[in-house]
């Protein structure tokens, strides 16, 4: 059974935490900049909901090594949302290979992003 601290369920209502994660492979050099603006839109919609302690990240993989040395990069994890639309201006569609690209390695990178939030719920 799961334990639940009740004060800090009441501060974690309202925050949420936004990754937009991008394939950034040569082939999708046509769509980048379509993802951005949906990126961009879907921000907006969710920072005009109200009162939220919102924390978004960037996250954009690429193809497995050897076409890339690094699959998946984390731009940054951060609070304001003039730094996310700096961020996506920044995703850039390069390489791109005839191997897999590395989609779990760019979920994981999202997954691992928690800025210092505590969980609130324990196991018990």
């Amino acid at each position: 059974m799961m334990d639940v601290d009740s004060e800090l369920l009441s501060d974690a209502l309202g925050m949420i935490d936004v990754a937009f994660i991008f394939d950034a492979t040569g082939s999708m050099a046509s769509y980048i900049a379509i993802a951005r603006e949906k990126a961009e839109e879907i921000a907006t919609k969710i920072a005009a909901e109200g009162d939220l302690d919102i924390r978004w990240g960037v996250v954009f993989y690429r193809d497995h090594p050897p076409q890339d040395e690094i699959p998946a990069r984390v731009i940054k994890d951060f609070d304001s949302k003039s730094t996310l639309t700096t961020a996506l201006a920044s995703i850039h569609a390069v390489g791109g290979g005839d191997t897999p690209e590395s989609v779990w390695d760019g979920i994981a990178e999202a997954g691992n992003l928690q800025g210092g939030r505590v969980p609130i719920i324990e196991p018990s």
